[in-house]
């Protein structure tokens, strides 16, 4: 089994985070995250 998190930083940023470590996968802020992540599932 293998775990994803994202993970909200201290300017608010939104960096994806894999089994394997940090990814480049960064959103702006949690709004654009759920838009893109959640509501158009890219």
């Amino acid at each position: 089994m293998f775990k994803i998190q994202k993970i909200l930083d201290e300017s608010g940023e939104i960096r994806f985070w894999s089994h394997d470590g940090a990814t480049d996968e960064r959103w702006s802020d949690l709004a654009t995250w759920v838009k893109e992540v959640w509501i158009e599932e890219n």
